[in-house]
């Protein structure tokens, strides 16, 4: 089967195919607004809607209008092509449709690649680690962000779990040390998950 980029459409065209595959998911399915993909190609929102009109009935993309919330757009197989005669294109076993590759690299500094979570750290429990999360609304916890975490920590000469106890504690969705200058951490949180009410009580009496 041919591919979308193998089609003789005009440059143009392919290069707001280009800027709408960069927005699609893994589903081959985007919904990027037209000032967004008038912004990635460099040219004015009118020329995108006619573009996209002029895609779309080649067959390379499907339209779908939500109501109140734009227009998304599915990517789909290119128009058939007409065999020619004797060119044997009639005889040839059909193949599975593909998506057209996404673009590699960048645009705009947004990568490609979705981000990989991350484990709970040793010494944090686990519903310190849920709070978190939940005060992350949705947001991944990835290397990144851990890494981050990590080194703001250090800042302060905490720890990694009396950082994200803190964060959680304050529904923060990351840790900087400039927010909590000199502060204690969170509740007293200890990366020794052994310690006991009693030690905590001895500790903060200069007990112990």
């Amino acid at each position: 089967m041919t591919s979308v980029w193998d089609m003789d459409i005009p440059a143009k065209q392919k290069l707001v195919l280009l800027a709408l595959a960069d927005c699609a998911n893994d589903e081959g399915l985007a919904w990027p607004s037209i000032a967004t993909l008038a912004r990635k190609c460099g040219c004015d929102e009118r020329t995108i809607q006619r573009n996209l009109r002029d895609i779309e009935k080649t067959g390379a993309i499907r339209r779908e209008e939500v109501k109140g919330k734009g227009c998304k757009y599915r990517f789909g197989p290119p128009a058939k092509r007409h065999p020619r005669q004797n060119d044997g294109a009639a005889n040839r076993p059909k193949t599975p449709g593909k998506l057209p590759p996404k673009p590699s690299g960048t645009v705009n500094g947004l990568s490609n690649d979705k981000p990989k979570r991350v484990r709970k750290p040793e010494g944090v429990d686990r519903q310190t680690w849920d709070d978190w999360k939940s005060a992350r609304k949705g947001a991944p916890i990835t290397q990144s962000v851990m890494d981050t975490v990590k080194r703001e920590a250090a800042k302060l000469g905490w720890s990694v779990p009396e950082a994200i106890a803190h964060a959680a504690g304050n529904s923060w969705r990351g840790f900087n040390a400039e927010w909590v200058k000199d502060r204690k951490p969170a509740n007293d949180y200890r990366n020794n998950s052994n310690s006991n009410a009693a030690d905590l009580a001895r500790q903060k009496l200069g007990l112990g």
